[in-house]
C-alpha cells in the first residue's frame, strides 16, 4: 500500500513537472510572437483553455463526476461572463473610436474650410497690394512728368526773364539814364 502511494505520488510529480514543461513551451511560443498581437492573443487563447481550463477539468474529474457537472457549468458561466464583459468593452472601445473618427473628421473639415477661406483672403489682399503699388508707381510718374513740365516752364520763365533784364539793360544805355533812375522808372512802370 504504501509503495502504491508512492508510485502515485511519483506519477503525480512527473504529471505536474509535464505541465510545467508544456506551460514553458507554450510561453516561449508566445514570447516569439509577441511582436504580431495577432498570434500573440491566439496564443494566450489557446495557452489559457489548453493550462487552465483543461487543469480544472482534470482537477474536477478527480473530486467526482457530480461536482463536476455543477463546476463545469459554474466555469462555463465564468467563461461566458467573461466573454459577455469582454464584448461589452469591445462594443463600448469600437463606438469610442467610431466617435472620435467623426469628430476628427469634422474637424479635419472645418481646418480645411478655414485653410481655404484664409488663402482667398490672402489671394484677395495680395492683388489689392499689387493695384496699390501699379497706381502709387503711376502717381509717381505722373507727378515726375509734371514736375519735368513745372521745370521746364520755371526755365522759359527764367530765360524770358533774363531777356527782360537784358532789354532794360540795353535801354539804359541807350537812353543814358543811371541805373537809378531806371529802376524809379521800373517801380514807377510796376504800380
Amino acid at each position: 500500500a504504501l509503495l502504491a502511494e508512492i508510485k502515485e505520488q511519483k506519477g503525480k510529480i512527473d504529471e505536474e513537472h509535464r505541465e510545467q514543461e508544456a506551460s514553458r513551451t507554450a510561453m516561449r511560443e508566445c514570447y516569439r510572437d509577441c511582436k504580431d498581437p495577432r498570434k500573440l492573443r491566439k496564443n494566450i487563447t489557446a495557452m489559457y483553455h489548453e493550462l487552465i481550463l483543461e487543469e480544472n477539468k482534470r482537477g474536477k474529474e478527480a473530486d467526482g463526476v457530480e461536482e463536476e457537472s455543477r463546476t463545469d457549468d459554474a466555469e462555463g458561466d465564468d467563461v461566458d461572463a467573461y466573454q459577455k464583459e469582454f464584448n461589452r468593452q469591445r462594443d463600448y472601445l469600437e463606438k469610442c473610436m467610431m466617435t472620435l473618427k467623426q469628430k476628427h473628421e469634422k474637424a479635419a473639415h472645418v481646418h480645411r474650410s478655414t485653410n481655404t477661406r484664409v488663402l482667398q483672403d490672402n489671394v484677395t489682399l495680395i492683388r489689392e497690394i499689387n493695384n496699390l503699388r501699379r497706381e502709387v508707381s503711376f502717381l509717381k510718374n505722373e507727378r515726375a512728368a509734371e514736375e519735368r513740365i513745372s521745370s521746364a516752364a520755371s526755365t522759359v520763365n527764367s530765360e524770358s526773364t533774363s531777356r527782360d533784364s537784358e532789354k532794360e539793360a540795353e535801354m539804359q544805355q541807350k537812353v543814358g539814364l543811371g541805373p537809378l533812375v531806371m529802376e524809379r522808372f521800373v517801380a514807377l512802370d510796376s504800380n
